[in-house]
């Protein structure tokens, strides 16, 4: 274990050398990381961030440095490196894909970080920007946390409401499961395959310049009309 480990490591460094020597977003390093693995010869089906890479889905991390990723760019800023992780190019980015979106919609497994991380964007549109456009029309949440211990991963879609990051006359509609996501998860991946056609990818890794020059567009416009 610890050797695999130590050469995870050693791998991340090495994929670090290639990258910008400049702040990057975490969907940039996530996609990076990727491209390295299957020009490695890793196959996508074992591998989330190849298969990701492969397919252009941007995957973005709400805490980049609490990882041995992050561990790793430390490092690599010790030897003078000026790559780090920007964690508002990862908001505006993220912020950006939900303002293009016509429906949004979040599925969370457990919760922390990455689940404000994501609901987020709504407030940051209509908040923060002054892009008026509501909460997430769908929500979906597996978690093993109950509401009453206080903790985010156990909040409920109704506290969500309270932010505008839950249309209100959805709430009716969304759906909290309470149980282990390794099991949950399958079971409901093996449904929507059965049932749903496919679609054609998104490709939303490619399109971030051109989703986040829509979003400077929508906030200047809503400058000029409103600003508090």
């Amino acid at each position: 274990a610890d050797k695999v480990l130590l050469d995870t490591d050693a791998f991340v460094r090495e994929c670090l050398k290639s990258l910008p020597n400049r702040p990057i977003s975490t969907s940039e390093l996530h996609h990076h990381l990727g491209m390295q693995l299957l020009k490695a010869g890793v196959n996508p089906e074992y591998s989330v961030l190849a298969q990701a890479a492969r397919w252009n889905v941007p995957i973005y991390t709400s805490s980049p440095g609490d990882s041995s990723i992050g561990m790793n760019v430390a490092r690599n800023a010790l030897d003078g490196s000026l790559l780090t992780l920007d964690p508002l190019a990862d908001v505006n980015e993220t912020t950006a894909i939900v303002h293009h979106a016509t429906r949004n919609g979040v599925i969370i497994l457990g919760g922390g970080s990455p689940k404000n991380f994501y609901l987020q964007t709504q407030p940051q549109l209509w908040e923060v920007l002054g892009i008026q456009k509501g909460g997430h029309d769908y929500f979906v949440q597996i978690t093993a946390d109950a509401p009453h211990w206080g903790g985010l991963s156990g909040a409920t879609p109704s506290e969500a409401v309270s932010w505008g990051k839950i249309k209100p006359d959805q709430l009716s509609s969304t759906v909290v499961i309470y149980g282990d996501s390794t099991i949950a998860l399958p079971l409901l991946t093996a449904y929507v395959i059965t049932k749903a056609q496919p679609r054609p990818r998104k490709e939303l890794y490619t399109k971030r310049d051109e989703l986040l020059q829509e979003l400077k567009d929508a906030y200047s416009l809503a400058g000029k009309e409103v600003r508090p």
